[in-house]
């Protein structure tokens, strides 16, 4: 059974030639439909081109159908015809409606409001294999800093690792450097915040092989716990509070190889990836369903790298010590590291400035012996 079409009503007709004059029939469609009147575009153009029809002895009786545009778009449907019009004015129409779905929703994502605060991240130190020249770098030219970020490998604990021993470090010398290190960041910066690496946690894997677990709450193997609060050598050798570093903050525990900011969580994972940016990512990954965040920086990868992925700002610092002489052993697993820090800069809310934040690239270096090269004419 053929459906006929509901009768128009005064006061649909009273809009449609209203605006008939200056407006599409998409627009006008629109206009009924804000009216409670369900018209398509179409509809509006037959109902129209009927009434045209019928009154077309009286001009003034109705308005004509004229396809007036206004001003700013009529470049832009010039040459259409009417149909290609009203399809150009859906489309226009679809996409502000797609655009007002999502931007008012992602719009401040990385573009915070307010005045900004500069965290200085830098890692990778491996005291006493510290590359000085990337630390001025970073130390000098952020030295307003609100707070520094020590990102993990603070210390290199070289003659407690599990590798094969090659030269003689002493751990009491490294952990003396540090707390030189750490006296200078204290003073230069309000806050210090020390992350726990995988090399800072060797003396705990140390002791946990050697020691009996009867014994070991003898001793205390978080060296950076000790640092944070202000342990040093004291005359006769043995270590003792000596400082009170009421500015550096160091949380100890399961959870010390990452460190929460604002929205910018500072992790330094034991695990890592070859493929660039890997590591980061599986990083963000970690703390996706756990904590909210804007941004992920990480150490330990000695990699430099930034990417936006899922709306979070991704950043590999790179490191700040010199080249490892385990980077040219014969394994080819090893390639160049990356010197470098990274800068954050988020608001009093602790959102994130996706913009200016970001890694800085001090250069690139691997162990290479210049000198094994043979001339044959020599």
């Amino acid at each position: 059974m053929r459906k006929f079409a509901k009768q128009w009503t005064e006061e649909e007709k009273e809009i449609v030639f209203d605006m008939l004059e200056d407006s599409l029939y998409s627009d006008i469609s629109c206009a009924l439909t804000e009216a409670g009147h369900q018209r398509s575009p179409e509809a509006v153009r037959k109902m129209v081109k009927r009434v045209s029809k019928v009154k077309h002895k009286d001009p003034v009786a109705v308005k004509p159908p004229i396809r007036a545009l206004p001003d700013k778009r009529s470049m832009e449907y010039e040459g259409m015809n009417m149909l290609e019009c009203d399809a150009l004015s859906e489309m226009e129409q679809k996409r502000n409606e797609l655009f007002n779905m999502n931007f008012d929703r992602y719009e401040n994502i990385g573009k915070p409001k307010g005045k900004l605060h500069k965290i200085l991240s830098i890692g990778d130190l491996h005291i006493p294999w510290v590359n000085d020249n990337v630390l001025q770098d970073a130390l000098s030219k952020h030295s307003d800093a609100d707070v520094l970020v020590v990102n993990g490998d603070i210390l290199d604990q070289f003659s407690v690792s599990r590798w094969p021993k090659s030269k003689h470090i002493l751990l009491r010398h490294e952990y003396e450097i540090g707390m030189r290190y750490l006296k200078h960041f204290a003073s230069q910066f309000k806050k210090v915040v020390l992350v726990r690496g995988n090399h800072d946690a060797r003396v705990q894997s140390y002791f946990s092989a050697q020691l009996d677990p009867a014994i070991t709450f003898l001793t205390h193997p978080d060296l950076l716990e000790r640092m944070a609060k202000g342990y040093d050598f004291n005359a006769y050798g043995e270590l003792e509070k000596m400082y009170d570093f009421n500015n550096v903050y160091y949380k100890g525990g399961l959870c010390a190889w990452y460190a929460k900011i604002g929205n910018a969580i500072f992790a330094h994972p034991s695990g890592g990836s070859g493929i660039p940016m890997r590591t980061c990512v599986n990083a963000a990954n970690y703390f996706l369903e756990k904590e909210p965040y804007d941004a992920m920086v990480i150490g330990h990868t000695h990699k430099l790298g930034q990417l936006i992925w899922k709306g979070k700002l991704l950043i590999e610092q790179g490191c700040c010590c010199v080249p490892m002489d385990y980077e040219a052993d014969a394994k080819l697993k090893y390639g160049q590291q990356s010197f470098g820090y990274s800068v954050i800069y988020m608001n009093d809310k602790g959102e994130v400035d996706f913009d200016r934040s970001r890694p800085v690239y001090c250069g690139s270096a691997t162990l290479v012996d210049a000198d094994i090269q043979m001339n044959i004419g020599d």
